[in-house]
């Protein structure tokens, strides 16, 4: 179960998805496979910063106005 948790962990980190997991460890609902995944606040926090689309607006602005 180490390695299970290992790699459920790890794809996730790398960008993975959370469904295809799923279905990878043979899971038939998210509640088990929440189970295997360990991530850190950090790992929060760079999914985050991929994710969000103001990261990308303001990305493409170049600056920071005030609001």
């Amino acid at each position: 179960y180490d390695l299970r948790h290992a790699f459920a962990t790890t794809f996730l980190r790398q960008g993975g998805n959370p469904l295809a997991l799923q279905r990878m460890l043979g899971h038939t609902d998210m509640q088990m496979t929440k189970r295997y995944v360990h991530l850190t606040q950090t790992d929060l926090e760079e999914q985050h910063r991929a994710a969000s689309p103001v990261t990308h607006l303001i990305g493409k602005q170049g600056r920071r106005r005030k609001v």
